[in-house]
């Protein structure tokens, strides 16, 4: 299904004026004139403003009933559990009922999230094809910049909050034996354990995330296996497809070139790309490795597995020595099976 139609399908109602104005970008594009041009950074711009709002009301009415939530789960344990008599209590049925439609609403916006980050970045690879331009990661990371809720970790900890509440409810319900912890996606679970390690880490809070150029999986050619773990498997990278002529060629003299360890040029995403491209390859020999998870994997092993490898790419974002190996890049969503890290090529091991 052609993505402009899987929007018009996902996207409707009252939600609908507040979503990336995909049709209308594309259709500019296809129109081919300096005015289109404008009116396309027009859409663009009031999309990004429309989606701001709509997300700000949303995230403010969800984290209120999350409050509530909490005053009517405490409320009925006060009145299960203690001496204490309370006329306002809610039944258990109202407090499930309003848990169960938060979790609704949550999962409706994580979809509308994650459908909109795609329009982004879907249209403005397009209007790099169209224009042949070269803007597109530039211009993404810049509107992911302005919309961080793009991420999704806030609600994603909402999502947490719901099922922390109905584990307290289970408590509650011990005796019947009946549990109300909802089943997560691998997706959800691998996320929200990232989410809780990295708030809980001391580590974590006390070193900078370095800034890393992020690729999709068809602008890279893989090579030959090098090597496969308990869950991934590492293959050589022969080629990054992405354009030949770019900014970064332009703008630096080749005796200016930084060496490929050097971290000097590390703040500008688009231009590490390029260096990426340009340094991929070394008298045929590949220097660079794409790390992924195994295709043959049951859904429990893809469940460690999409943490472990999203728990190893928190620890290479923020690392840097010369006897630990260089995360160059990354690809997917964290806490996704399909996310891959692109990794230094290692020509010696310890065995």
């Amino acid at each position: 299904m052609r993505f402009g139609k899987q929007m018009k399908n996902q996207v409707t109602g009252e939600w609908e004026p507040y979503a990336v104005d995909y049709k209308r970008m594309k259709k500019a594009l296809n129109e081919e004139s300096e005015k289109s041009r404008a009116n396309f950074w027009t859409i663009f711009e009031l999309s990004k403003t429309s989606l701001i709002q709509f997300y700000g009301e949303k995230e403010a009415s969800m984290m209120a009933t999350v409050s509530d939530i909490n005053s009517m789960v405490e409320k009925l344990r006060l009145s299960q559990f203690s001496n204490v008599k309370l006329s306002s209590a809610p039944s258990r049925s109202e407090v499930e009922n309003s848990i169960f439609a938060l979790e609704r609403d949550i999962d409706r916006l994580l979809e509308f999230l994650v459908l909109n980050r795609t329009a982004f970045r879907k249209i403005l690879k397009k209007y790099d094809k169209r224009t042949g331009s070269r803007i597109q990661h530039e211009k993404l990371q810049e509107t992911l910049n302005l919309c961080i809720f793009l991420d999704c970790k806030i609600i994603l900890q909402m999502k947490q909050k719901t099922v922390l509440f109905l584990r307290r409810l289970d408590q509650y319900k011990s005796q019947t034996g009946i549990k109300l912890t909802p089943k997560l996606s691998t997706l959800e679970k691998s996320q929200l354990y990232i989410q809780g390690l990295e708030n809980k880490s001391k580590f974590f809070q006390s070193y900078e995330r370095k800034q890393l150029p992020t690729f999709d999986n068809s602008e890279i050619v893989q090579g030959t296996i090098l090597g496969e773990g308990e869950f991934g498997t590492v293959r050589e990278i022969r080629e990054f497809k992405i354009p030949d002529k770019c900014s970064y060629e332009k703008s630096l003299k080749v005796e200016n070139i930084p060496k490929e360890d050097d971290d000097s040029i590390k703040e500008d995403v688009s231009t590490l790309r390029y260096f990426l491209k340009s340094h991929c390859l070394k008298d045929n020999n590949a220097r660079y490795a794409i790390k992924q998870l195994r295709n043959d994997l049951t859904p429990s092993t893809k469940l460690n597995g999409a943490i472990d490898i999203a728990i190893e790419a928190k620890f290479l974002s923020v690392l840097s020595h010369p006897n630990i190996i260089k995360m160059r890049g990354t690809g997917g969503v964290y806490g996704h099976p399909g996310l891959f890290l692109i990794l230094d090529r290692l020509y010696s091991t310890l065995d």
